[in-house]
């Protein structure tokens, strides 16, 4: 896979050699374009050494302390990484729903084809045909149902089956960050009290005395507590980060829209309207083309012609149409071209609770209970 651009793949390959580039190529395409566990491993030591400090420098403090008191070390805190690790193992280790010879007439029949984003076609990896919603997912090499996307920090796909543990995952991941701002600013906010900086005076070696603020108890904090220091400014960035993909997780449910589907959004309503000028320009063209020819022609042959010259801008919006559906999305258009682009909205939105309910409780294990029953 093309990671860098040619032009600039030249200009690196005159200053640092061809061997050189093509290695770091490699090694970028092998980390960002396949399935490996650099990414996972990267996120595993990032929360486990923050956690590590954490439980080896300030739990036993936050014990302790009156500030926060007992409830925080006994019941919240524990609480709270059990989740963590739980939703975390079982985001990475659900299978994401894997679609196969057995199960695809099923599938087939809980996601019907919207004529829109989804049409019937066979995977031509798989040899079978892929129900509405799946994407065949090239890192785990197989078909995935209701395919949201892949995750690199967890070296799994998110689907059907392991959607609800993803959301659990990065709500747990965002409570984690959130909760430990606030204790490590707790903590480093009674230090500063207890050491007496907020009410003190303090003078340097002339006599002066020092103006404190903000810079001032950054300082005094960075020197004596840094490590707290430095978990609570990654708390807070890390919270920022892993917040905002909570929240567009949720608006894609409220629509029932997975982030493969926002994509194919996208680039339906680019396609849809790139047609319409195609179309457009073409009629305009033939008719300047036909206007110039008119004019330049005797009198007596002008009905003659405009009777052909109609029947060709006929055949040349038929032959445009015609070219135009060996593209991908290409035998659809009439059905596509009939869409308002400014006005996509899914197939599959039955409300905000009916769509939640689909992530909590997946349509294929609703099917398996059903015909237990039966």
């Amino acid at each position: 896979m093309n990671v860098l651009p040619s032009i600039i793949k030249k200009f690196l390959k005159k200053i640092f050699g061809e061997g050189l580039i093509n290695s770091f190529g490699k090694m970028v395409s092998y980390i960002f374009f396949s399935r490996n566990p650099i990414i996972l491993m990267f996120y595993v030591v990032l929360m486990g050494g923050s956690l590590f400090i954490f439980f080896r420098d300030l739990y036993p403090i936050v014990i302790d302390s009156p500030v926060l008191g007992k409830v925080h070390g006994f019941v919240y805190i524990p609480i709270i990484f059990v989740l963590l690790v739980f939703s975390f193992l079982k985001a990475a280790l659900t299978d994401p729903g894997t679609i196969n010879k057995q199960n695809v007439e099923s599938y087939l029949e809980l996601y019907p084809y919207d004529n829109q984003l989804f049409f019937p076609r066979e995977c031509e990896t798989c040899k079978i045909m892929k129900p509405a919603r799946s994407k065949h997912c090239r890192f785990l090499n197989k078909c995935v149902a209701r395919y949201d996307h892949y995750c690199a920090w967890l070296m799994n796909s998110v689907g059907e089956q392991n959607y609800r543990w993803f959301l659990l995952f990065l709500f747990s991941n965002s409570l984690v960050c959130c909760y430990g701002a606030y204790i490590l600013f707790k903590f480093l906010y009674s230090q500063i009290q207890d050491d007496g900086l907020i009410t003190d005076i303090f003078y340097d070696n002339k006599g002066n005395e020092i103006e404190t603020g903000f810079k001032f108890y950054l300082s005094y904090l960075v020197y004596y507590q840094r490590g707290a220091v430095l978990l609570f400014f990654m708390a807070i960035i890390m919270g920022f980060v892993v917040i905002a993909f909570f929240f567009f997780q949720l608006v894609f449910i409220s629509n029932n829209i997975t982030s493969n589907e926002s994509y194919k959004m996208a680039d339906l309503r680019h396609y849809i309207k790139n047609k319409k000028k195609q179309i457009q320009n073409s009629k305009k063209n033939t008719q300047k083309t036909l206007k110039k020819e008119t004019s330049s022609d005797h009198k007596d042959q002008k009905t003659k012609y405009k009777k052909n010259s109609k029947n060709e801008i006929q055949n040349n919006i038929k032959n445009l149409k015609a070219s135009e559906k060996k593209i991908e999305i290409n035998q659809y258009d009439d059905v596509l071209l009939k869409i308002d682009p400014n006005n996509i909205k899914s197939y599959y939105h039955k409300g905000f609770w009916k769509n939640f309910s689909e992530i909590l409780f997946p349509l294929a294990n609703r099917e398996k209970k059903i015909k237990k029953i039966k």
